[in-house]
């Protein structure tokens, strides 16, 4: 578990540090008589690496998920200068400097589909990609499982990092005050 659980592995599953699905039944059944409702956390900007959306997605370009996250090539000019072969030091082919919120890059690169995903917090929390409908009906249908367990609402968590900016290959102007910077 990275980020004290905000790493999602299944976004229809209890892990099961916190308990079953039976325990949860139980839990909201018992809240419920006491009118007391039930407001779940929901977090669709991002997925667990562990993930299998993920798992699959980074295997290749062309499976079912390979569309799911946020993949990038590296930066033109530098992919184009070292023919197709990454670098030993990646970070001079990042897509662009984008730093995350828990600092250093938001890129990763995976060798498998040679190139780099978007992680706004850990890297071990790669980016939804919410350009693709799949994933609006992934999500919606999560919330709609949830719905039906009894859940009263939802606090949607990091909602502002859901979308970038399209073309990702534009650079932040650096701010020596703000988080680690990788320029």
């Amino acid at each position: 578990m990275a980020d004290f659980g905000y790493d999602i592995s299944n976004f229809t599953a209890i892990d099961p540090l916190f308990g079953t699905m039976d325990d949860f039944d139980e839990m909201i059944e018992e809240m419920h008589k006491r009118d007391i409702k039930l407001v779940m956390d929901f977090i669709p900007n991002h997925s667990s690496d562990q993930h299998d959306w993920f798992i699959n997605s980074r295997q290749n370009r062309t499976n079912e998920y390979a569309d799911y996250y946020m993949w990038y090539e590296p930066e033109p000019e530098c992919w184009a200068s070292i023919n197709y072969t990454m670098p030993d030091d990646e970070i001079v082919c990042l897509p662009n400097n984008w730093v995350s919120v828990f600092s250093g890059s938001m890129w990763e690169w995976e060798p498998k589909r040679e190139q780099f995903y978007l992680h706004q917090f850990l890297k071990e929390q790669p980016d939804l990609n919410w350009r693709v409908e799949i994933i609006e009906t992934e999500m919606m249908d999560a919330m709609e499982f949830w719905l039906k367990k009894g859940v009263d609402g939802f606090r949607v968590d990091a909602i502002k990092h859901q979308y970038e900016v399209e073309d990702v290959y534009q650079n932040e102007t650096a701010n020596p005050g703000d988080r680690k910077s990788v320029v």
